[in-house]
This record gives structure tokens, C-alpha cells and sequence, in this order.
């Protein structure tokens, strides 16, 4: 196997951001371990608890931007696409609050949140981004539009939903 070297050239600057990691409170449970490696170790045959995280970035200007938005309390919701295969497969899914709520929680409303970034699609970051206001922004990579767009259930092979986009989609 041949890894390609590739270059990212991050700009010069002078300011920093703030960064601060945020439990989910999702907790996906009663994974088999070859689903997520290959080879699986023979003395573990399901994976323990996994957490997904949310990260909140603040630059100084008071620019808020939340990084993933794990899993919404509601992942039966979902498009189809990503629903009925985890609805199949007896994982269990425990999600006690959504990032927004935590955030609220916090101190930090979602009016305060300017731009919410997909780091990419999977049912576990995606969250539901139709509960910020519309004043959010929803980054997404390069291809995903192509991909995706416009969402279930206009798209119906889309995992994500038509409701996720509800918001200015940039990317």
C-alpha cells in the first residue's frame, strides 16, 4: 500500500482561538469489533462504550463555530438510508442531550453559534443542524453538495435529511 504525501499549507497568522471539547452525551455500545478494525483482536469481540464528541471553537472576535454535533436524541429520524441500517444492526444508541442543549446549558445560546462544520456525514456528527436558527451555517466538504444534495426525502438515497440543509449550506 502506497500513502500519498500531501501538503497543507496553513497561512501565517497571529491570532488563536479557543477550543473547548464537548461530551455529546452519545454513547454507542455492543459494536463488533471488526466493524471498526481490521484485524480485530481475538481477545475483544465487541467494542466498549464509544463517546462521540462535539468541539466548540470561539476566535476573539466572539465568532462561535461548532465542530460535529454527534447524535440527536431522535436518530430513529434519520434519512432511511442511515436509520434502517442502524435500526438492524442491535447496536445500542444512548443519547441523553444534544450538543444545543448542553451549549444552552452552558450559558451559550444557539443564536451565539455562527457556523456548525460536518467533519463528514456519518449518522454519529451530523446531529439535527435545523434546531439553529437560520442565521447558522452549515460547512460541508468539498463533493458533499454533489453527493447529497438536496437531502431526503427529495433525494431519497441521501443519509442526511432535506431538514439538515434548512440553513445556508456552504461548502
Amino acid at each position: 500500500m502506497s500513502l500519498q504525501s500531501t501538503t497543507f499549507n496553513v497561512p501565517p497568522g497571529s491570532q488563536s482561538v479557543q477550543v473547548r471539547i464537548i461530551d455529546s452525551t452519545t454513547r454507542i455500545g455492543n459494536i463488533p469489533l471488526e466493524f471498526l478494525m481490521e484485524p480485530p483482536m481475538e481477545s475483544m469481540k465487541y467494542m466498549p462504550i464509544l463517546p462521540a464528541w462535539s468541539f466548540l471553537i470561539e476566535h476573539p472576535s466572539g465568532q462561535k463555530i461548532l465542530y460535529d454535533l454527534g447524535v440527536p436524541r431522535d436518530w430513529h429520524a434519520f434519512a432511511p438510508a442511515a436509520a434502517e441500517p442502524l435500526k438492524g444492526r442491535g447496536w445500542k444508541i444512548e443519547v441523553e442531550e444534544e450538543v444545543i442543549d448542553i451549549l444552552e446549558k452552558g450559558g451559550i445560546t444557539a443564536s451565539e453559534i455562527s457556523s456548525i462544520i460536518w467533519s463528514h456525514w456519518h449518522w454519529d456528527h451530523i446531529g439535527d443542524p435545523s434546531r439553529f436558527p437560520g442565521s447558522t451555517e452549515l460547512i460541508v466538504g468539498p463533493g458533499f453538495k454533489t453527493e447529497f444534495f438536496p437531502g431526503y426525502p427529495a433525494k431519497p438515497d441521501s443519509p442526511v435529511r432535506q431538514s439538515d440543509f434548512a440553513n445556508p449550506v456552504l461548502g
